[in-house]
């Protein structure tokens, strides 16, 4: 996170870079950073939940920082990824995948306080940027790709 707010704030240009394979842009990698701090914070114990708390604070910095240099508005009505009617999905999503996080009722208004307190610099940014940002749980032809490819042996 520092190093990508050092070389984007030294040289604007770089916000432009376009990686050679979808899904692999610099904003797309902070993004999925920032979504696994919100949910270490709210969710983790112990050294990891720390850890991600100082990876949260850089990557916020990072963006706003970014949003400002490039002279971009944002707006904090925008709708962000997570909705709480997202939440039992997420939860379902992080047990089958064997996470150890605890996400009870206080956890998830916190989660969601976090996430708006970035996404609204994220959506400012792939708005302008034309990137299109991951959602936090897969949609159901997203599932069934899965679930295919896991049948394949893929």
């Amino acid at each position: 996170m520092a190093e990508t707010l050092q070389s984007h704030l030294s040289h604007p240009v770089l916000s432009f870079y376009r990686a050679q394979h979808w899904g692999q842009s610099w904003l797309i990698s902070v993004t999925t950073v920032l979504d696994s701090c919100a949910l270490l914070i709210v969710g983790g114990a112990g050294l990891p939940a720390e850890q991600a708390r100082l990876t949260y604070r850089m990557g916020l910095n990072l963006l706003e920082d970014l949003t400002e240099a490039l002279g971009l508005t944002v707006d904090s009505r925008c709708r962000i990824r997570l909705a709480e009617a997202d939440l039992p999905a997420l939860i379902a999503a992080t047990e089958a995948a064997g996470l150890t996080l605890t996400l009870g009722q206080g956890a998830t208004a916190e989660l969601l306080r976090l996430v708006r307190r970035y996404d609204v610099y994220l959506v400012a940014l792939s708005t302008w940027l034309v990137v299109p940002l991951p959602s936090w749980t897969p949609s159901p032809d997203e599932r069934d790709e899965t679930e295919a490819a896991k049948q394949q042996g893929g």
